[in-house]
Order: C-alpha cells, then sequence, then structure tokens
C-alpha cells in the first residue's frame, strides 16, 4: 500500500512539472501535439536506406553525433561496459520516457536483424541500433515533423521532455 502511494505522488509530481514546465515550453516551441503512431512504422521503414548507410559506410558514420557520442563512452569505458547492463541503463536513462523512441525502436530491430554484426563491432547489432539509429530516426521524424534544420532537430531532441 505504501508504494503505491509513493507511486501515486510520484506521477502527480511528473504531471505536475510537464504542465508547469514544459507543455508551455511546447506550445512556445511550437512542438507537434500529437503523433500519427499508425504511420510510424512506414515513416521509419522509409529511413531504411539512411540508417543502413549509418551502418555500413564508416564515412557517414563519423560524422553522425549519436555515433561520436558512443565513440567518446566506447574509449572511456570500453565496449564490456557500454555494452554491459549499467551501459545500457545509462544510455536508457536518458531516453527513459520518450515515447516515440521506445516505439521505433520494434521496427528498428525487425528493419535490421539480419545485419552483420561485424559492421558495428564491439557492440552488439541491438545495441548501436539502440544508441545510434534510434536517436537518428527520432531526429528524421522531428525534421519531418516541424521542418526543422538537422540542427535545429537536434536541439529539440535534447530539450524535449522526456514524457513526449
Amino acid at each position: 500500500m505504501f508504494l503505491a502511494i509513493l507511486i501515486s505522488r510520484s506521477i502527480l509530481a511528473q504531471r505536475h512539472e510537464f504542465e508547469r514546465k514544459i507543455l508551455p515550453k511546447a506550445e512556445a516551441e511550437h512542438w507537434p501535439t500529437s503523433i500519427n503512431w499508425a504511420g510510424l512504422q512506414s515513416r521509419v521503414q522509409g529511413m531504411d536506406v539512411e540508417l543502413k548507410n549509418l551502418i555500413t559506410n564508416n564515412d557517414i558514420r563519423k560524422d553522425n553525433i549519436f555515433w561520436k557520442a558512443l565513440e567518446v563512452d566506447l574509449r572511456q569505458l570500453g565496449s564490456r561496459i557500454v555494452g554491459s547492463i549499467s551501459g545500457q541503463l545509462s544510455r536508457f536513462q536518458l531516453m527513459e520516457n520518450w515515447v516515440l523512441l521506445s516505439y521505433t525502436k520494434p521496427y528498428m530491430y525487425s528493419l535490421f536483424a539480419k545485419t552483420d554484426p561485424s559492421l558495428v563491432e564491439p557492440l552488439t547489432v541491438r545495441e548501436f541500433i539502440s544508441a545510434v539509429l534510434v536517436p537518428e530516426a527520432a531526429v528524421r521524424l522531428i525534421m519531418q515533423d516541424m521542418s526543422l534544420e538537422r540542427e535545429k532537430a537536434e536541439a529539440v531532441l535534447r530539450d524535449s521532455p522526456r514524457s513526449c
């Protein structure tokens, strides 16, 4: 019972924070207020060529902000820690409540399930999808939905609330 009360209070506090801080910012920044969930899969699938290039083309990959961030982690922590449960959790916590990102993951896994693991070493294919392809797809969706240049879309992704 005590745990249920704590969870309820936490949810109310998050909702209050959303209504007090995040919603006004979203309105001021003209962030979309609804998402076409039914069309999401086809939109992500429509990015398959560009996303596959991040896997197969090192020249394209080296300029990607999500790959660059992952490279820093790999240099500082090593692939065993980056791929470990704690490493995955730390990246997941950065995106934990971004509903949009969690909805794109299954599409990514199905699109790239047969990827040659040697192309994304020292990571697994799933780790690469989560750390690079999913946020890349989110930036591209933001660019499409808000008619933004890439840098501004990246800023929206960074600034958008964890409850989007």
